[in-house]
């Protein structure tokens, strides 16, 4: 009975996990998202209030003049395509919150994508 009931608590108390795919083909960018109700509440609770979902997408190495950029998002699972940032060669990317001061809570991010210089 022990083992049924730290099952049924392990299952109860795990939330659906959240997704973000970051793919390169030359320098066009696909990103796919999921988000769970979990993830959006836990970012609220960093913001200590609602935001909006974005997408930051930031390159590599660091332009010191462009700022990661932060691309609205109207649903919580998607997919878009955009272009990498200028001059970059690495591209990382995270879905999060951006709160009315401008801070960003992170939700879920992928690893860095080495962009090609060609489409493949």
């Amino acid at each position: 009975q022990a083992r049924e009931a730290i099952a049924a608590t392990q299952k109860a108390t795990h939330a659906p996990s959240d997704e973000l795919k970051l793919k390169a083909n030359g320098r066009e960018l696909h990103c796919a998202w999921k988000i769970s109700p979990q993830g959006s509440e836990r970012g609220e609770l960093v913001l200590g209030n609602p935001g909006s979902l974005v997408l930051r997408v930031a390159g590599f190495p660091a332009n010191p003049t462009a700022l990661p950029k932060d691309i609205p998002l109207n649903a919580s699972s998607g997919a878009r395509k955009i272009t990498a940032p200028a001059g970059a060669s690495l591209v990382a990317a995270s879905v999060g919150l951006r709160g009315r001061d401008e801070r960003f809570a992170s939700i879920v991010h992928c690893a860095f994508v080495r962009l090609n210089e060609t489409p493949a």
